[in-house]
C-alpha cells in the first residue's frame, strides 16, 4: 500500500501444503527462502545470529503464519542465559543512555544515513540473480519438456542456478567460471575427461577431504562416472533443444520486424558403425557387493574379460563381485557406435520500408552488413553436434539397429515439432556396406518414424577403398602369408641388433672394395631409381628419413646392386673413405646397415587399412640390395628345410634346386615361350590337389617325416606356433621374392595413395582449411564435391592401367618370366574392376553429381551444363534425395537459384563420407572395456559415460593431439607468453645430500648391487655427526657445483683418460661383438705396437684436372661430412593441411565476429540473459552465399 519494495527473507508453516501454496502464489523475485523447516530457525541452530551477520540492510522483514505460541518464541526469543545477559546489559545501558540525555540541553537530532544508493545496489542483485535464472535457456521451457529423466535434471540445474545467485561471487562464477578445466576433485576430474582411464584407487587419492578415507570412495566414484556420463548426455541435448526452440520462437515473430527470418532446410547428419568383435555381457539387476570392502555399485550389464570362458570360470568370475547371476545370462553383444549432428538453414531477408528514420537506417545498415541488397534473403545455418552413448545389441539386424538409432534420436527434447516448421527435411546417412544397414535406412522411411526426411545414405570410402586393396592383394596370398609371417619370426627382442650384426659381418667378410668409378650404365641407373621410387619413397612423414637412407646407400653401395656381389666403388683420391677398406668398413656398420634396417621389420595386418607398404618397403629395399633380405634370413633362421615326399622318400633340400641349370628365357624379354610351362605346371597342381584327398585318408608316419609334436601344454603350443613361423619365413626367404614383392608393391601403391587422400580427407583439419581459405575471400571445395568430380579416383585408375603396359626396369630380369606378367595383369586388373564398382560408378551418379551446383571455383557456363544434366535425368537414375529435391526444384531455372545453391552448399558442408572417425574410436571403446583393475568394474554404463566424456573432452579441443600441437607453437620463435606458459616445464634436480657424497666415495669402482647398498647403508647410519660432517660439506658443495653448470663431483684423471679412448655411442649398437675393431685413428697404436701415420694428403683440383677428373666432387669430403651437410640441408616436413599464420588469424577473427542482422536468435540470447547459448555461438565459413 506504501509502494515500498519489500523482499521476505524466509517464510515457515506447520502446515506443509498451505505453505507450499502460499510459495506458489507469492510474486516472482519477493521471497528468498533460507531454511527448509521451522526447527531449522530456532535458536538452537543460532538463527539470529546467522541473521544479524547477514547484514541484509533494509527492505526485508520475517513472514509468521499460524504459528503456535511456543515455536515463535523460541525463534524470536534467545534461550541460552549468556544471550539473556547480553540482552539484559544492552536494555541497561540503554536506559542509561536515556536518563543522561535527559538531564543534557536539548541538541539538534541527527539526519536519517541515506540509504538509497544501498536500496539501489540490493535491487541491482535482485535484477542479476532474476537474469541468471534464465542463463541456459528460458526457464518454462527446461522445465516442462523431455524425458523424466531430463525433467530431473533440469529441475537440479534450476535449484543449482537459484541457490548461486544469492550471493556476488557465484554469480561471477555462473558468468565467467564455468566449465573452468583447473578445478580439483574427482568430480571435475571426471568431467573435465583427465581421469577417463585412471584407476579408482588413484582417483580417490586425488581427492581431498573425507572421501578418499572412506573404504567405499571407489564405488562412490563408479556412481559419480556413470552420473556424470548420463548428465553430460542428457543435459547436453536439453540445452540444444532449449537453443532450437527459441530459434523457432523467433521465426515466429510479428512481420514487422526489420530482420525477417524464414526457415528453409532441418538436417540430421547421422553415422553409426558397430565393433567388429563381440563382447559377453551379463544383465546384473541387483547391486555388485564386493567381499573386500570396495563396496557397492550398480551395474546393469558387466562386461566379462576375453580371457574369461567356461561356465566355471564366469561362476568364479561374477561370484568374486557379488553377483548371484548364473553364468547362462551371458549374451554376446555388438556394440554401437553412433555419431549425430545437427543443422538448419533459414533465410534473412531485410525490410527497407519503415514509417521512420531509424528503422530505414537500421535496415540500410543490416543490408550492408550482409551484403545483399533490400528484400533479397540470406542464407544462415545453425548447426552442433550431439553426444551420443553407446548401444549393445545382441544381434546386429535392421529392426535392433533402427531401434537404437532412434533411440539416439529421441535424445533431443521436440525434435519432431522443431523440425515441422521446416518445409525441407534431409537426413545425411553414412555407414558401411553391411547389408543391414540399407534395411535400417529402408526401416527408418517407415511410417511413424522419418518417413518425411529425404534420405541421402553413402556408403563410407574408407571401407570400399580398403575393399579394392583386399582384393589387389587376394592374387598373392602366399606372399602376403609369408610377410606376416616374417614380420612375426623377426618381432622377438634383440632381432634388430643382430640384423645389423649379421649386415657387418657380411659387409667385413664380402664386400670388394674397387679403385674405379662408379658403374653409370643405364640398367644400372633404371634399376636404382626405380627401387628408390618402390620401396623408399618421397612423400609422407617418413619423407626425409627416406632420403637420408637415399644418400647412404646411393654413396656407399655405388655397384650393380641388382647383382649379388657385394662392392664399393671409390676412386683414386675420394676422401668418404681415404681408400681405406677399414674406414669403408667402420662406414658401412654405422651408416648402411641403419640406411638398411633402420628399425625392427613392421607387422603386416590384412585388416588395417594402411598397414601393408611399410613391411613391403622394409623388406623390398633390403632384398633389392644384392639379395641381402635372403642372405639375412638364411643366417639368422637358416636355410629352409621343406621336405617334399617322392617314391623313394628322400628329401629335396631347396640348395640342389639352385645346382639346376637355367631355364632359357626369351631374349626380347618378353618370355612368351614360357606360358606353354607355366600352364602344365599349373595343370599338375590341380591334379595333384584333386588327389590329395584320396593319399591323405590313412594318416600314418612315414619314414624321413617329421613326426607330429605332442601339444599337450599351453608352452608346447606356442614353441610349436613359433617354429611353424620360423619355417614359413624361411621358406619364403628361400623362395626368390624380390619380383612378386615388387609387382605386389607397384599394384597397390595407387590403391594406397587413393586410402591416404581418404583418410586425410576424414579428419577435420581438410575441412577447417577450406574454412580458412572462405574466411580469406577465397573460394573453397567440399568433400562431396571432390568426390563427384573425382579427380584421386581417376588419378588412381590411370596409374594403375599404366603399370599394365609398362615394362618393369625394376626388377631382376633374368628371373621375370610370364608367371610375373600374369600376376602383375591379375592383381592390377583386380584392383581396377574394385575401384570401378565400388567407387567410379557410384560417384558418377546422384546423389553425387547433384553437388556440382555447390562449386564456387567454376565459371557460370559450367553451372548451366551440370543443371541441364540434372534437369533432363530420367527419373528412373534419381536416388531417394534427388527424387524429393527434383519435385521442389524441377527445372533449369530453380537448380541455378541461389537458394537450391545454398541448401546445397550447406548439406555439402555438413555431409560425411565415411566412418573412419568410428573406427578409430573403436580402440578407445575397446581399452574402456579392458578397464577392469583397482576398483573399477567394466560395465556398459561405465564404458557408454566414459566414451560421452571422452566426445566432450574431444569437441572442447583437449584431446592429447591439441594438446601436443599446442606445445609445438609455444616451441616456436614467435609463440606468445600465453601459449608458453603451457610448455612442459623443467624437471627441477633435487640437492645432492650427504648420503650420495658417502656412495660418491666408497662404492667408487664398484658394480650397484642390493649386498652393496644394504652394507653401506649400515655404514652411514653407525658414523657419528662429526664422521658425518666431511659428507654433509662436501654434498652441498657438489650441490653448488651443479648449479654452476659443472659435475657434482671431480672427475679423476684415469676416467679422463678412458671417457677419451671410448668408442662412438652406437658402434656397439651397430656393429656389434663380433664385427671388426674399430678405425684406428692417426696416433693411436695398434695390438702389434705400430704407430698411425698420418693419411696422405688427397690431391688437389690441378692434379685432378691433369688426370682427366677421375674424383667427382661429390665425393672429395669424408662421409660424416657429407652426410652432416646433406642433413642439415633437408627440408623440414609439413603437413599440407596444416593452416599457416595468416589462415589462422582470419579464420579466428571471423569465427569471434557474429553478424546480429544475420543471426536474430543470438541478439535475443543476449538480451534475455541466455549468455551460455550465446556464448558458444561461434561463426562459420561456408560459402559466399551462406554463413554459418
Amino acid at each position: 500500500a506504501l509502494g515500498i519494495n519489500y523482499h521476505m527473507l524466509a517464510a515457515s508453516e506447520t502446515t506443509v501444503s498451505y505453505r507450499d501454496f502460499f510459495l506458489l502464489n507469492i510474486g516472482e523475485g519477493k521471497f528468498d527462502h533460507v531454511f527448509n523447516s521451522v526447527e531449522d530457525q530456532i535458536a538452537q541452530h543460532e538463527f539470529l545470529e546467522l541473521l544479524g551477520q547477514a547484514n541484509l540492510g533494509s527492505g526485508y522483514f520475517m513472514a509468521k503464519f499460524q504459528l503456535d505460541a511456543k515455536l515463535w518464541l523460541n525463534i524470536s526469543r534467545p534461550r541460552f542465559i549468556p544471550v539473556l545477559a547480553e540482552y539484559f546489559l544492552f536494555m541497561e545501558l540503554q536506559a542509561l543512555a536515556a536518563a543522561n540525555a535527559e538531564g543534557q540541553d536539548d541538541a539538534p537530532v541527527e539526519e536519517a544515513p541515506d540509504v538509497m544508493h544501498q536500496l539501489a545496489q540490493l535491487r541491482q542483485h535482485r535484477e542479476e540473480g532474476t537474469r541468471l535464472t534464465d542463463l541456459f535457456g528460458p526457464a518454462k521451457f527446461i522445465l516442462n519438456v523431455g524425458s523424466a529423466f531430463q525433467r530431473v535434471v533440469s529441475g537440479a540445474l534450476r535449484s543449482s542456478i537459484e541457490l548461486l545467485t544469492r550471493t556476488k561471487a557465484n554469480q561471477v562464477l555462473l558468468e565467467n567460471g564455468l566449465g573452468e578445466p583447473e578445478r580439483e576433485g574427482a568430480l571435475a576430474h571426471i568431467v573435465q575427461g583427465r581421469a577417463l582411464t585412471c584407476s579408482a584407487t588413484a582417483l580417490a587419492a586425488m581427492s581431498k577431504g573425507a572421501e578418499a578415507k572412506n573404504l567405499s570412495s571407489r564405488s562412490t566414484l563408479r556412481r559419480l562416472m556413470v552420473s556424470a556420463g548420463a548428465l553430460a548426455l542428457e543435459s547436453s541435448a536439453l540445452l540444444c533443444s532449449c537453443a532450437l526452440s527459441s530459434f523457432i520462437q523467433v521465426c515466429k515473430q510479428t512481420p514487422q520486424r526489420i530482420i525477417q527470418m524464414k526457415p528453409l532446410m532441418f538436417c540430421w547428419r547421422v553415422r553409426y558403425d558397430e565393433t567388429p568383435s563381440k563382447v559377453r555381457v551379463v544383465n546384473v539387476q541387483n547391486e555388485i557387493g564386493a567381499p573386500d570392502g570396495v563396496g557397492s555399485a550398480p551395474a546393469g550389464h558387466i562386461i566379462l574379460p576375453s580371457g574369461c570362458k567356461g561356465s566355471q570360470n564366469i561362476g568364479r568370475f561374477l561370484a568374486s563381485m557379488g553377483v548371484t547371476t548364473p553364468a547362462e545370462n551371458v549374451t554376446h553383444a555388438k556394440v554401437l557406435q553412433t555419431q549425430v549432428d545437427i543443422m538448419m538453414v533459414y533465410s534473412v531477408s531485410f525490410q527497407t520500408g519503415g514509417s521512420s528514420s531509424s528503422t530505414s537506417a537500421a535496415a540500410s545498415s543490416a543490408s550492408a552488413l550482409s551484403g545483399e541488397s533490400g528484400g533479397v534473403p540470406k542464407l544462415t545455418c545453425l548447426s552442433t553436434s550431439i553426444p551420443c552413448s553407446l548401444t549393445a545389441m545382441d544381434r546386429t539386424t535392421a529392426e535392433n539397429q533402427r531401434a537404437c538409432v532412434m533411440e539416439t534420436i529421441d535424445t533431443l527434447p521436440e525434435w519432431r515439432r522443431i523440425s515441422s516448421e521446416f518445409p525441407i527435411k534431409v537426413r545425411a546417412t553414412t555407414t558401411d556396406r553391411y547389408p543391414a544397414n540399407y534395411r535400417t535406412e529402408d526401416g527408418l522411411q517407415s511410417p511413424g518414424y522419418m518417413e518425411d526426411f529425404l534420405l541421402l545414405h553413402l556408403a563410407c570410402d574408407a571401407h570400399r577403398a580398403a575393399t579394392s586393396i583386399k582384393a589387389t592383394l587376394a592374387q598373392c596370398e602366399a606372399d602376403v602369408s609369408g610377410l606376416l609371417n616374417t614380420a612375426l619370426a623377426l618381432s622377438e627382442l634383440g632381432v634388430l641388433k643382430r640384423l645389423r650384426d649379421l649386415l657387418t659381418a657380411l659387409f667385413f667378410r664380402e664386400m670388394d672394395v674397387i679403385e674405379l668409378q662408379p658403374p653409370n650404365d643405364m640398367d644400372t641407373q633404371n634399376y636404382r631409381e626405380e627401387v628408390f621410387a618402390r620401396f623408399l619413397p618421397l612423400d609422407g612423414r617418413t619423407a626425409n628419413l627416406n632420403r637420408k637412407r637415399r644418400m647412404v646407400l646411393q654413396t656407399m653401395l655405388n655397384g650393380k646392386i641388382q647383382h649379388g656381389p657385394l662392392q664399393h666403388y671409390c676412386p683414386p683420391g675420394a676422401l668418404c673413405c681415404n681408400n681405406s677398406r677399414q674406414q669403408t668398413m667402420t662406414t658401412c656398420a654405422l651408416y648402411v646397415t641403419w640406411a638398411l634396417v633402420p628399425f625392427q621389420c613392421p607387422a603386416m595386418s590384412r585388416k588395417n587399412w594402411l598397414n601393408q607398404t611399410a613391411n613391403m618397403d622394409w623388406v623390398g629395399a633390403l632384398e633389392s640390395h644384392h639379395g641381402l633380405f635372403t642372405r639375412l634370413m638364411t643366417l639368422h633362421l637358416g636355410s629352409a628345410k621343406t621336405i617334399v615326399p617322392g617314391t623313394d622318400g628322400n628329401a629335396q633340400q631347396p640348395d640342389q634346386k639352385e645346382d639346376a641349370p637355367a631355364v632359357q628365357t626369351d631374349p626380347a624379354g618378353d618370355g612368351f615361350d614360357m606360358w606353354q610351362d607355366a600352364l602344365l605346371d599349373e595343370l599338375v597342381q590341380s591334379h595333384a590337389a584333386e588327389e590329395a584327398p584320396a593319399q591323405s585318408a590313412p594318416c600314418v608316419a612315414e619314414e624321413g617325416l617329421p613326426a607330429q609334436p605332442n601339444l599337450e601344454s599351453q608352452e608346447d603350443m606356442w614353441k610349436e606356433m613359433k617354429r611353424l613361423r620360423r619355417q614359413s619365413a624361411q621358406t619364403y626367404a628361400a623362395s626368390s621374392p624380390f619380383n612378386r614383392l615388387y609387382i605386389a608393391r607397384q599394384a597397390i601403391g595407387p590403391l594406397h595413395a587413393f586410402m591416404t587422400k581418404v583418410l586425410a580427407l576424414s579428419g577435420g583439419q581438410w575441412e577447417r582449411k577450406q574454412a580458412a581459405q572462405q574466411a580469406l575471400g577465397k573460394p573453397r571445395t567440399f568433400l562431396i564435391l571432390e568426390a563427384a568430380r573425382g579427380e584421386d579416383l581417376c588419378q588412381a585408375m590411370t596409374q594403375l592401367l599404366q603399370i599394365i603396359f609398362d615394362s618393369p626396369s625394376g626388377v631382376h630380369t633374368d628371373t621375370f618370366t610370364c608367371v610375373h606378367r600374369a600376376l602383375k595383369l591379375g592383381m592390377v586388373a583386380s584392383g581396377m574392376c574394385a575401384m570401378h564398382a565400388l567407387l567410379r560408378r557410384p560417384r558418377d551418379a546422384v546423389p553425387y553429381q547433384a553437388f556440382h551446383l555447390a562449386a564456387q571455383d567454376i565459371s557460370d557456363d559450367e553451372l548451366k551444363q551440370h543443371a541441364e544434366r540434372l534437369a533432363k535425368l530420367p527419373s528412373c537414375l534419381h536416388d531417394e534425395f534427388w527424387a524429393g529435391w527434383s519435385k521442389k526444384y524441377p527445372d533449369e531455372t530453380d537448380l541455378l537459384g541461389s537458394e537450391c545453391r545454398g541448401l546445397l552448399q550447406c548439406l555439402a558442408s555438413i555431409i560425411a563420407l565415411d566412418v573412419a572417425s568410428i573406427e578409430s574410436a573403436h580402440s578407445s571403446t575397446r581399452e574402456f572395456a579392458n578397464l577392469r583393475s583397482r576398483g573399477w568394474v567394466s560395465s556398459l554404463e561405465e564404458v557408454s559415460s566414459r566414451f560421452v566424456l571422452l566426445q566432450r573432452k574431444r569437441h572442447n579441443k583437449e584431446t592429447y593431439a591439441a594438446a601436443n600441437n599446442t606445445r609445438k607453437k609455444a616451441r616456436e620463435p614467435g609463440a606468445s607468453d600465453s601459449q608458453k606458459s603451457g610448455q612442459r616445464k623443467k624437471k627441477r634436480q633435487a640437492s645432492i645430500s650427504a648420503w650420495n657424497a658417502f656412495v660418491h666415495v666408497h662404492a667408487a669402482g664398484q658394480r650397484p648391487s642390493a649386498e652393496l647398498h644394504s652394507r653401506l647403508s649400515k655404514m652411514f647410519r653407525d658414523l657419528s655427526d662429526e664422521e658425518k660432517q666431511p659428507y654433509v660439506d662436501a654434498g652441498q658443495a657438489a650441490s653448488a657445483a651443479r648449479k654452476m653448470g659443472f659435475p657434482a663431483f671431480a672427475t679423476s684423471v684415469d676416467r679422463k683418460h678412458r671417457k677419451k679412448k671410448q668408442l662412438p655411442w652406437n658402434q656397439r649398437m651397430l656393429a656389434g661383438s663380433s664385427s671388426a675393431a674399430p678405425m684406428l685413428l692417426a696416433g693411436d697404436e695398434t695390438p702389434a705396437g705400430a704407430i698411425v701415420a698420418q693419411d696422405a694428403e688427397p690431391l688437389d683440383d690441378a692434379l685432378i684436372a691433369d688426370v682427366g677428373g677421375q674424383v667427382t666432387e661429390h665425393l672429395r669430403k669424408c662421409f660424416p661430412d657429407m652426410y652432416t651437410d646433406f642433413v642439415q640441408n633437408l627440408p623440414k616436413w609439413k603437413d599440407p593441411l596444416q593452416l599457416d599464420e595468416a589462415e589462422q588469424l582470419q579464420l579466428e577473427a571471423f569465427c569471434k565476429e557474429v553478424d546480429v542482422p544475420e543471426v536474430p536468435v543470438a541478439k535475443q540470447w543476449q538480451d534475455s540473459g541466455q549468455s551460455q547459448l550465446r556464448k558458444n555461438l561461434e561463426a562459420y565459413p561456408i560459402s559466399n552465399l551462406v554463413r554459418g
